[in-house]
């Protein structure tokens, strides 16, 4: 079902995860991509060498595809909507989280320099909301603060409600809060937990 709480999570997740390749791809920094949306020549394909290099590998030979095609062309974006190719989300949560963890599996052959831009951008985010907790609790409260809190939260909604038609997207403008801590904490609980398995099979 769309409207479920674990398809507008996936959702959410999914929409943020393009955002950052996305938006990497258009500063000339692509590092990931996803398969079913990727379109590459066969000329390309046997260049790079396929998919050779990440036999021995659960999930991201996508994304590492990509990175090895980088060596040879230029990655671009296409947003035509007839361009999309979509797929269901988990039925439920267990294999929704088995496939996550597949995926994070995968950040550790990201060259470093992309991991430390990945992490720093999920570490900001924590950052807002520690710092939200902080100004409840501290006596007088600091509006200043405050202030600048409601305008990181706005910008946020108005810019994820801009784009969501664009996107299919199921959410409503008053879930995205919600919905950007269950994704920043279910990143960190599932990035631990691909660090803690030794799963070699799907």
């Amino acid at each position: 079902s769309t409207g479920t709480f674990l398809s507008k999570m996936v959702n959410y997740e999914t929409t943020m995860t393009m955002i950052q390749y996305i938006s990497y791809a258009l500063w000339s920094m692509p590092y990931m991509g996803v398969g079913r949306n990727l379109a590459y020549t066969k000329k390309l394909y046997e260049k790079v060498g396929g998919m050779k290099d990440h036999l021995d590998i659960i999930s991201g030979d996508d994304d590492l595809f990509v990175q090895s095609a980088t060596k040879f062309t230029k990655v671009t974006v296409c947003m035509e909507n007839d361009t999309f190719v979509y797929s269901d989300a988990p039925k439920t949560f267990r294999k929704w989280w088995n496939q996550k963890t597949r995926h994070y599996s995968t950040g550790g052959f990201y060259p470093w320099w992309q991991q430390l831009l990945l992490g720093t951008f999920m570490i900001t985010k924590w950052i807002v909301y520690v710092f939200f907790i902080l100004l409840i609790v501290t006596k007088p409260l600091q509006w200043s603060y405050i202030s600048a809190l409601i305008s990181y939260l706005l910008i946020s909604i108005l810019f994820m409600n801009s784009i969501k038609d664009k996107l299919s997207s199921q959410l409503k403008w008053h879930e995205i809060f919600f919905f950007d801590i269950t994704y920043i904490t279910s990143m960190v609980l599932q990035g631990i937990h691909s660090k803690t398995i030794q799963k070699k099979y799907w």
